[in-house]
């Protein structure tokens, strides 16, 4: 007799002793499906990709897990069967709170202006330094030093040294402003000290960093514009919590509690 149970989101197929050898999971089978399942690029993306292809081999090893737990009827014990009840259990109640909080309102302007009047002595920036960060293997040795001397002569080196095969790091980012707790400490030290357009070397396991210091800010108070996106989050949990909270009160006083 077959029983179709669900454990981690893989389908597992229970079968009965005398049917386990025909039915035994074939991992070149399932692999061959999943790859049938996903277009050719995306499988030539995970291929070249060492993370993508471990996450994937991982998965695969999972689902072979599951099933030979299941195949030892594992699944049947009453300690599984308790963990599982309570995994759905817990499952079910983040999809009801996740389909509560739904109704919770956006927090308008004027929200956000009064919480901003509330708040604005707590709301800091902390002082950070704006850079342009490259990276390249540790070995190029020569190829660093004329990119140092590029980087102290030119304003303009992103094109330059991006062909000759660094990797511009700053560029990744929305904004190329970091703070202490982004910055290893001896770099973060060096570059609070250096002059605006001064360039330094710093190891990085086997690369190196180029960096060049673009300008630097001194803590203060975050301005209304930058502080939107914050407080607007921060009431929004708020009102998602308070939603939740009615919501488990009402309940509470439906059992009698």
């Amino acid at each position: 007799m077959k029983k179709l149970l669900w454990w981690m989101g893989v389908a597992v197929l229970v079968v009965s002793s005398a049917r386990a050898q025909e039915n035994a999971f074939d991992f070149g089978v399932a692999s061959e499906v999943v790859r049938n399942m996903m277009s050719a690029d995306v499988g030539q993306s995970i291929a070249s990709s060492t993370n993508l292809m471990a996450n994937y081999r991982n998965f695969a090893l999972e689902q072979e897990l599951a099933q030979e737990a299941a195949r030892r009827g594992l699944s049947e014990r009453i300690d599984v069967l308790r963990t599982l009840e309570n995994s759905r259990r817990e499952t079910l109640i983040l999809a009801l709170r996740n389909d509560i909080i739904r109704a919770a309102e956006v927090p308008g302007d004027e929200a956000i202006k009064k919480e901003y009047q509330k708040q604005k002595d707590r709301l800091m920036l902390p002082p950070a330094q704006k850079l342009d960060v490259f990276s390249v293997s540790a070995v190029q040795t020569q190829l660093i030093e004329k990119a140092r001397a590029l980087a102290a002569s030119s304003p303009d080196i992103a094109e330059p040294l991006t062909k000759r095969g660094f990797i511009h790091v700053s560029a990744q980012l929305a904004e190329p402003w970091f703070t202490s707790n982004q910055v290893a400490g001896f770099i973060w030290e060096k570059v609070a000290a250096m002059e605006k357009g001064g360039v330094e070397v710093f190891p990085d396991g086997n690369n190196v960093l180029l960096v060049r210091k673009i300008d630097s800010r001194a803590a203060r108070v975050m301005t209304p514009e930058e502080a939107q996106p914050l407080l607007r989050n921060a009431l929004m949990r708020d009102r998602q919590a308070e939603l939740w909270n009615e919501f488990i009160a009402k309940k509470s006083r439906e059992l009698g509690f």
